[in-house]
């Protein structure tokens, strides 16, 4: 059986052109390169404040939280920018997770983990003709967690399935018309 592996675990079986090759580690690199095309498409189209309520696909990711909210009921942006009980100056703005710069009105979800998408599906193992295993290099836990709260490591179905599908069926005619 042909397996292709995510983080989630989610295996699409590709039954049908394991009779056809014995070895699809070339479709393999060329379907890496296709996910991470559409993931970071995903994350182009959702990480602004401009993407909230726009999906890409088939998810919708939330902007920043609230930092709190008062007694009196008043909500207290992720950016702050009201001003505080005692009169002393404005609510500054939450800390991002990995910097020590503060989130501003306008700032985009998602792109303060640089690193997380520059580690997307990088470390693969293709060791096996007809098995590839998606991975994420994840030392800190940061992109499991970010990945629950906006997903973006999964298949789109049928979307994805399907241009994985044409992916090695591309491959497999051009082995057999050089051949």
């Amino acid at each position: 059986m042909i397996k292709i592996q995510m983080i989630d675990n989610a295996t699409i079986a590709l039954e049908k052109v394991e009779k056809y090759t014995d070895d699809l580690r070339p479709s393999w690199k060329k379907i890496v390169q296709n996910m991470l095309s559409a993931i970071d498409t995903q994350f182009v189209d959702l990480s602004g404040d401009l993407g909230q309520g726009k999906f890409a696909r088939g998810v919708k990711w939330e902007y920043f939280a609230p930092q709190y909210t008062r007694k009196d009921g008043t909500v207290v942006e992720a950016w702050g920018g009201i001003p505080k009980l005692d009169g002393s100056g404005m609510v500054k703005g939450r800390l991002r997770d990995s910097t020590t710069r503060r989130v501003h009105k306008g700032d985009s979800v998602m792109q303060n983990l640089g690193t997380m998408r520059k580690a997307l599906l990088q470390d693969n193992d293709l060791s096996k003709p007809l098995e590839m295993t998606m991975r994420v290099k994840d030392n800190q836990g940061k992109v499991a967690r970010q990945n629950e709260l906006r997903p973006f490591m999964f298949f789109q179905e049928p979307i994805d399935t399907d241009e994985i599908i044409r992916i090695i069926e591309e491959d497999i005619i051009n082995v057999y018309q050089s051949s």
